[in-house]
C-alpha cells in the first residue's frame, strides 16, 4: 500500500517516527464526519487489509491524540472515546436517536468564534445532542445506517 507523503511530514514535523500504522490510522481519520471508537477504526483498518493488532492502533491514536494531530473526543454517557482527524475548531452534532456524529463549521454559526476555545487552560470540545433530519418525524434515515439508542446525559 502506498503510504502518502503529506503524513509522514506531519509526522516529522511533531518529532513522531512516521510508521504505517499511524499513516494509516491518519489517512483513516482524515476526512469529515468519521468519528470511530478504537474498537470500529481498527475493524476499518483490517477491512481496508492492514495487519495491525488492535493494541497497535489504540496505542497510537492515544500518541497522536497527545502530538495534537488528532483530536480524542471523550466518551461520557454515549460510551467509548470517539476520534477526529479534524482539529480545527468545530462543533459536533450528535444525534441521540441514531448516534450519528456531524460536523459544523464554526463560522457557519452565527455569534461563534473559533478564538479562545480552552476554558481554564483546556481545550473545549462541544457537542450538541438532537435529533438529526433522519430520526425526526417524516425523516428517512440514510440506507445501510441502523438506528441505536444513545442515552441522553444527565441534566
Amino acid at each position: 500500500m502506498e503510504r502518502p507523503k503529506s503524513y509522514a511530514r506531519l509526522l516529522r514535523a511533531r518529532g513522531l517516527r512516521d510508521t504505517l500504522p499511524r499513516e494509516a490510522i491518519l489517512q483513516a481519520l482524515d476526512r469529515r464526519d468519521y468519528h470511530p471508537t478504537a474498537k470500529e477504526l481498527h475493524a476499518h483498518l483490517l477491512k481496508e487489509g492492514y495487519d495491525l493488532g488492535f493494541s497497535t492502533v489504540y496505542l497510537n491514536l492515544r500518541t497522536l491524540a497527545k502530538e495534537g494531530l488528532i483530536r480524542e473526543l471523550p466518551g461520557g454517557p454515549w460510551g467509548a472515546a470517539r476520534y477526529d482527524g479534524w482539529v480545527r475548531p468545530h462543533i459536533h452534532l450528535l444525534c441521540l436517536s441514531c448516534g450519528r456524529f456531524q460536523d459544523q463549521e464554526v463560522g457557519d454559526l452565527p455569534g461563534v468564534e473559533a478564538e479562545g476555545w480552552e476554558v481554564q487552560g483546556f481545550p473545549l470540545v462541544v457537542q450538541l445532542a438532537l435529533s438529526c433530519p433522519y430520526c425526526r418525524p417524516g425523516g428517512e434515515a440514510p440506507r445501510g445506517r441502523r438506528r441505536v439508542r444513545v442515552q441522553a446525559p444527565p441534566p
